[in-house]
């Protein structure tokens, strides 16, 4: 068994591992994502950012491990270890990748239960569509979309990092790719139906937009001839014997009648006023 030591980044010996110890540095001040590394001494180096199950961009820890010929250093670069720290405390590793299979299921104990939570937070949202959707709907929507998609590509890189361990390839590895694999399908799923959610409820707002627009339009060519009448009769012109004329007033509002009722006619026929629109070779 090789000697484990766990140590802050800022207490870290960089001088002590030559360049190498540098890289190391450099690498866990920007965790954007997790990756592994070999180098030409044979040493490793593996950097885990472990990510909150909520919105915060924020991950939950930041770790990383170096192994060369005569020892195993975690590095603590980010977040709460503390909880992981005190159930490493006492075992014993003879590997790298010992220390991040133990990591990494207790990582993903509870990401089944998490993410069914996360798909049927999903379906609510979709039930919602049908009673009429608020202004918080898409927002989120989008917050959850961006949590799944963060577990989507936390899956990815884990199994990217087991892909390139080849010193185990026994069935205890194969067991932990199989449950990485279900939980990214399981992500992907649920991100595409949240992404199918939006699409769906983005065109019932655009049918509602076009509904209310179409209201506006018929209304606005219903009375835009009435306008036309009113401002025509309202210059008073002299030579307009219609203001003079004895019945003028009524002819007036009876062709105002006339015009109104041909053009409602008008809509009613084309279906504008029905609830079931009639389609392009459909039917009401």
């Amino acid at each position: 068994m090789k000697t484990l030591r766990i140590v802050d980044l800022e207490d870290f010996d960089r001088a002590s591992y030559a360049s190498i110890g540098m890289e190391l540095y450099n690498s866990l001040k920007s965790p954007y994502c997790s990756k592994i590394e070999f180098f030409d001494d044979g040493s490793v180096f593996l950097r885990l950012r472990a990510e909150r199950k909520d919105i915060n961009s924020i991950p939950l820890f930041v770790i990383g491990i170096y192994e060369n010929k005569d020892e195993i250093i975690i590095i603590k670069a980010l977040g709460d270890f503390s909880k992981e720290e005190s159930s490493i405390e006492g075992k014993s590793f003879s590997s790298i990748y010992e220390i991040f299979s133990f990591l990494l299921y207790s990582l993903i104990k509870n990401d089944p239960e998490f993410l069914s939570l996360m798909e049927k937070e999903a379906e609510a949202m979709e039930e919602k569509i049908l009673e009429g959707i608020d202004s918080n709907f898409f927002p989120l929507l989008t917050k959850r979309k961006r949590i799944v998609s963060k577990f989507e590509a936390f899956y990815l890189d884990m199994l990217s990092i087991l892909d390139e361990i080849e010193e185990t390839k026994g069935p205890e590895k194969r067991v932990l790719e199989q449950k990485l694999s279900r939980l990214q399908v399981y992500a992907e799923r649920i991100s595409s139906n949240i992404s199918e959610i939006r699409s769906e409820g983005e065109s019932l707002q655009l049918d509602r937009e076009n509904k209310t627009m179409e209201f506006l339009t018929v209304i606005t060519t219903i009375f835009l001839p009435l306008s036309l009448l009113t401002g025509w009769y309202g210059m008073n012109w002299k030579g307009m014997k219609e203001l003079d004329w004895e019945w003028g007033y009524i002819a007036f509002i009876a062709v105002a009648i006339v015009v109104v009722a041909l053009e409602l006619s008008f809509f009613i026929k084309r279906g504008f006023f029905s609830k079931k629109r009639k389609g392009k070779g459909g039917k009401k």
